[in-house]
């Protein structure tokens, strides 16, 4: 059960990794107050992270985030 709950936290965490890097571009475009798309920023924050980060954002910061998310779905599959 706890290697299940490991395994899916890590494969969900991955596969979700892009959908992250582009919110905290969208965040950080609201923070700065773009007001190009605003207030959802979904294609201006698409397009800012793919410019900045190239294909590395569909796993950058990914072992840190990994890390918290396999360790809380193990814990809550536990209970």
């Amino acid at each position: 059960r706890a290697l299940g709950g490991l395994a899916t936290g890590a494969g969900t965490s991955l596969a979700t990794q892009w959908c992250h890097n582009i919110c905290l571009v969208a965040g950080r475009m609201a923070a700065l107050g773009e007001a190009y798309q605003a207030p959802h920023y979904t294609g201006a924050a698409l397009t800012a992270a793919w410019r900045e980060m190239g294909a590395s954002m569909l796993y950058l910061n990914f072992p840190s985030r990994m890390a918290i998310q396999a360790v809380s779905v193990c814990v809550l599959s536990l209970g």
